[in-house]
């Protein structure tokens, strides 16, 4: 793919199966010598020393909850929302629901959930109502990407849109580069990061069984968070 800007700069990026590889001329660089592209450093965007899969093998699963209890915290939730008439017309919907369909959609969970060894239920599901709604993201999600000016003036390179689109593709491809390798550091949530959010902590991780390293880490106060949505 070759790019060109108002400032003449080109930038042509080769992709295959093992390498990234960015070549960049400018009439202006300052930058003459290697970049070091091939390098590790640029390559990758994280070198985790333990896998970015080590935890999933040991996280718990989330129980699927009983058919009647969910239905018990759906009417619930609505009491105080409804009118007495409106809630003793949902109260007959959910019982109709209960008596009929209700239970085999459950058992269809169930035995789905049994087959599942990576994730929980509601991964799946879950995922899928971000990743397949066409809603406009800014209005009905949370995740958001802005791109930062650089220069003083919005006649800076930095804006050009081109040579933005170059670096988030860029930036994706060694993101995928980097999981693909399992050099992506692991998502964890630190309860005392003061502590363990350090090489010391990771040194440790490396020395767990993989099937009991979800554990360990809690006990160090660290909690794995599930990464299924990314493999």
């Amino acid at each position: 793919m070759l790019i060109k800007h108002s400032s003449c700069l080109f930038s042509r990026l080769v992709v295959n199966r093992t390498s990234v590889v960015v070549a960049s001329f400018h009439k202006e660089s300052r930058h003459k010598e290697n970049y070091g592209w091939s390098s590790d450093k640029f390559q990758f965007l994280q070198e985790s020393p333990v896998p970015t899969d080590v935890f999933q093998q040991s996280l718990p699963k989330l129980s699927v909850p009983k058919l009647e209890q969910t239905c018990e915290r759906y009417l619930a939730s609505q009491r105080p929302l409804l009118s007495s008439k409106e809630f003793s017309n949902t109260k007959n919907i959910v019982d109709h629901f209960l008596r009929n369909v209700g239970g085999e959609l459950n058992d269809r969970l169930v035995r789905s959930d049994a087959a599942r060894k990576d994730s929980s239920f509601i991964t799946e599901p879950w995922f899928d109502m971000y990743l397949a709604d066409r809603s406009p993201v800014s209005l009905t999600h949370n995740p958001g990407l802005s791109l930062v000016k650089v220069g003083k003036d919005s006649s800076h390179e930095s804006c050009d849109p081109c040579l933005r689109a170059a670096n988030l593709l860029m930036s994706a491809l060694r993101f995928h580069k980097t999981l693909q390798e399992k050099k992506l550091y692991p998502s964890v949530h630190h309860m005392v990061p003061s502590e363990t959010n350090n090489a010391i902590f990771w040194n440790k991780v490396k020395e767990m069984p993989e099937n009991i390293a979800t554990q360990l880490s809690i006990k160090l106060k660290v909690s794995p968070i599930d990464m299924s949505q990314v493999f």
